[in-house]
């Protein structure tokens, strides 16, 4: 009798009251509906820094003394006459006014709807996609080989504190700040490719035209 009414004072073995679950359940709801907030917050921001960003690069285009009509006409060798001239404005919808001009752009670049390039006549969504694949793998090829030889060189630097590879390290990452990335790409093309001859600069195959580039 005294070992039971003890745990029943100090609650052992007795049932969570019937306001406890409500209570967490409220507590789950409300971080739920903070997280979610949070999350609608940092959307909205970069919504917002988004269209600041586009209508200032739209605004500073458009501020600029130089006519896309023009520039298109002088780069097909066509006269600027007064007929070319409004029928390429009407055709770039540059007789509109600044805010439909604007928002006719925001809608076709967030369908997807890219035009044409103006050098190339060719559609400025598929010029990308073909070179994206090449971007994305000179990219992930440069942190690819940038992890290869970071985390290796950063582990035996930890290890022994001021002996080679921590010397090394520094040395690398001052003259990574302090040379110029072309630079270094024209030697290492110099020296690999005409001294060395480990390779053609100009006409290797694919493997070795993303190597350099890497």
């Amino acid at each position: 009798m005294r070992a039971s009414s003890l745990h029943a004072k100090n609650g052992v073995g007795s049932r969570p009251e019937a306001g406890s679950r409500p209570s967490l359940r409220s507590d789950a709801a409300r971080r739920w509906r903070r997280r979610l907030g949070v999350a609608c917050r940092l959307i909205g921001a970069r919504i917002a820094l988004f269209l600041l960003v586009t209508v200032l690069a739209f605004a500073i285009l458009r501020a600029m003394p130089a006519d896309p009509v023009l520039i298109t006409l002088a780069e097909r060798n066509l006269p600027a006459t007064p007929e070319a001239v409004a029928v390429l404005t009407r055709h770039f919808g540059l007789d509109r006014p600044i805010p439909e001009q604007y928002a006719r752009w925001l809608v076709r670049f967030l369908s997807g709807d890219w035009s044409v390039s103006l050098r190339t006549d060719l559609p400025v969504r598929a010029e990308i996609s073909a070179r994206a694949p090449l971007s994305l793998a000179i990219g992930g090829g440069g942190l690819a080989v940038a992890i290869l030889l970071a985390v290796p060189l950063g582990f035996a630097a930890s290890a022994r504190p001021r002996g080679l590879a921590d010397r090394l390290s520094r040395l690398l990452a001052v003259a990574a700040q302090a040379v110029p990335v072309f630079w270094v790409g024209l030697m290492l093309l110099w020296l690999l490719g005409v001294h060395l001859r480990l390779f053609q600069p100009y006409g290797s195959d694919g493997a070795t035209r993303l190597l350099l580039s890497v």
